[in-house]
């Protein structure tokens, strides 16, 4: 059995690659995700690039190049989804009143209506 420090490119590409890989429990892979968290980020590219670590089995997973492990970039991003859509919302101008019959606005102009000139 190989220890954290012995995983190589090679070993990843071969236990993704085995048949029996697909047969595993999402807490398998997960257990797998978490044991190459110490890894060499081209350890870890290898890993990604046979498994999508977003899909939900590797929540505690730190991908190559990130500080963070996967829940929190899901976190992180919903966060900033939310602020994107708030000010997305807060810049959008309001649409103007509906206008009823006998509720027009005034315009401060000669009234129509009450008196007809006939001349």
């Amino acid at each position: 059995m190989l220890t954290e420090e012995q995983i190589t490119v090679e070993d990843i590409e071969e236990v993704v690659q085995d048949e029996a890989f697909n047969t595993l429990t999402d807490q398998q892979v997960g257990a797998i995700s978490v044991a190459l968290n110490d890894q060499q980020d081209e350890v870890k590219e290898a890993f990604e690039e046979e498994v999508d670590v977003f899909a939900g089995a590797t929540e505690s997973y730190v991908p190559a190049g990130s500080r963070v492990d996967v829940e929190d970039r899901r976190a992180i991003i919903a966060v900033q989804s939310a602020g994107v859509a708030v000010a997305a919302g807060a810049a959008r101008p309001k649409p103007p009143a509906p206008v009823t019959p006998g509720s027009a606005p005034t315009t401060g102009g000669p009234s129509r209506g009450f008196r007809s000139r006939n001349d």
